[in-house]
């Protein structure tokens, strides 16, 4: 049976929680087709994801009409196709070897390839260079907009944390271990922001900047993935029913305020951190 892997964008924020969570369900199966099927909590259908004939990636709804189509030309372009065949997007392969994404109609969306030093250059539809991330004579990653000006670097310290500058040169962000082996994620002023630590049965624990619980992801005896909130409200599980279907069942009702800075960190499904995902939200992130 295959294996299907889920991957987690989880809000970091604290929440206040109004009466008893009530769950939404998602069951993932595999039928002898080999199709991966999702279900509602009623088992009614809602999604089909299989591939046809010709080995394309075929997305359907609930009623098994087809909502995407996702191939290969005979240039080997990835064409992404609506339900009714029309090609809403492609990336391709240009004869420099940049890769190229383009709308349905054919016209270039962005280009992005490397300049003649190895550095990767975005381009527009008008071919104008809209950012480079290059690295510099020390080997740290250096972001450029479209006039060579620096608007983000990543380096790493003498104690090998990575930090994050803006465009004046300026630390706004760093990630780092602390003495316990944790990881941090600390502000413009040094301030810690989150923490990101395993407790004594293993779970992943990510705290505040006044080191409250804001999020835990364990096992359970089952081996289910439970997601809790810093209060233990169940936010999300992933489990394994009878059959070895995964069941998904994620809450709702719950309301987010005071959402901290730096707030979205992705996770795997056995709750290990994604470090790239700190990277990339930082990049994305305004001061």
């Amino acid at each position: 049976m295959k294996k299907i892997i889920i991957a987690f964008g989880l809000q970091l924020c604290i929440l206040a929680v109004c009466g008893q969570h009530t769950y939404s369900t998602k069951i993932y199966s595999v039928d002898v087709m080999g199709d991966t099927i999702v279900k509602d909590e009623h088992g009614n259908k809602i999604a089909i994801y299989s591939k046809d004939v010709f080995g394309n990636r075929v997305i359907k709804d609930g009623n098994g009409n087809v909502t995407q189509i996702v191939s290969k030309d005979v240039f080997g372009n990835t064409v992404i196709k609506d339900g009714k065949g029309q090609t809403i997007k492609s990336i391709e392969k240009n004869v420099f070897d940049d890769t190229v994404i383009k709308d349905g109609e054919g016209r270039t969306i962005n280009t992005i390839g490397k300049d003649v030093f190895g550095n990767t250059v975005i381009r527009n539809e008008n071919n104008q260079k809209v950012v480079s991330i290059e690295k510099d004579v020390f080997g740290d990653r250096v972001v450029k907009d479209s006039y060579g000006r620096i608007i983000r670097s990543f380096s790493k310290d003498i104690f090998g944390n990575t930090v994050m500058k803006n465009e004046n040169g300026r630390a706004v962000a760093s990630i780092g271990k602390n003495i316990f082996g944790d990881t941090e994620i600390k502000g413009e002023n040094g301030q810690v922001i989150k923490t990101i630590s395993k407790d004594i049965f293993g779970n992943t624990i990510v705290k505040d900047a006044n080191r409250q619980k804001v999020i835990s992801i364990e096992k359970d005896v089952f081996g289910s993935t439970l997601i809790k909130d810093g209060n233990g409200q169940l936010l999300k599980s992933i489990s394994k029913d009878v059959f070895g279907n995964t069941v998904v069942k994620t809450a709702s009702g719950s309301t987010p305020s005071n959402t901290i800075s730096y707030d979205v960190i992705q996770f795997d499904d056995d709750g290990n951190l994604n470090e790239s995902s700190l990277l990339e939200l930082m990049m994305n992130n305004g001061d």
